[in-house]
């Protein structure tokens, strides 16, 4: 999996994710997009945007540390 990652340029993405993630946190049009995606998924409600975006964080940092 690593030399997979490894391969097709992974590290430019793995490196950069809290900043990108920052960034998303931060748009206005995604949030909104979070809010239109809400009216039609019920399931979803109780789930804020920034919920989201600190479970992606999470889930990078995992996979940070897996491929050290």
């Amino acid at each position: 999996m690593a030399a997979t990652y490894e391969k097709r340029g992974g590290a430019n993405v793995i490196a950069d994710y809290e900043k990108t993630l920052s960034a998303v946190r931060k748009d206005e049009g995604l949030t909104k997009l979070w809010a239109r995606y809400l009216e039609t998924h019920s399931y979803a409600a109780s789930i804020e945007f920034p919920e989201t975006c600190d479970s992606v964080t999470k889930a990078m940092g995992v996979i940070k540390a897996y491929l050290r």
